[in-house]
């Protein structure tokens, strides 16, 4: 991924991070972005977990936003790992088999709500977590093509 990034770092509770399933993982990585989007770039989210279940196309829209300052609908993918960074961290979580699915719900979410920007963009949320000091380091990236 080479698009343009933005980068923050925080700290979590060690021990809290070490009992956590992998859904809590989720949730916490997904909460993070979402907080992200909001106080950093000033996002308005339109949607949380945007789900199709039904059909040939089924899958689930992590985040949805709007980005006021680009005119954009913004479909976020959020990736969080713990203790990953071996293995290319969150960032390489996300395939490009992956990416053409986001788009293809990204088309749909779009084609069903038609009052939202014209203008689409898909952006990765990384999170990585080191599991033994709790530090967290959040990569945005924005407008992965």
């Amino acid at each position: 991924m080479q698009p343009t990034t933005h980068h923050e770092s925080l700290e979590l509770d060690a021990a809290t991070i070490a009992c956590a399933s992998p859904a809590d993982i989720g949730r916490l990585g997904e909460r993070l972005a979402r907080m992200h989007l909001t106080e950093n770039d000033r996002a308005t989210i339109v949607a949380r977990n945007w789900r199709v279940a039904t059909g040939e196309l089924r899958g689930e829209l992590d985040c949805v936003c709007l980005d006021h300052e680009s005119r954009q609908l913004v479909v976020v993918e959020v990736k969080c790992r713990v203790g990953a960074t071996r293995f290319g961290g969150a960032a390489a979580a996300y395939p490009a088999r992956k990416h053409a699915k986001v788009r293809r719900l990204a088309a749909l979410y779009r084609a069903t709500h038609p009052a939202m920007y014209n203008s689409l963009r898909i952006d990765v949320v990384a999170i990585d977590v080191a599991s033994s000091t709790g530090r967290v380091d959040l990569t945005h990236f924005v407008e992965v093509s």
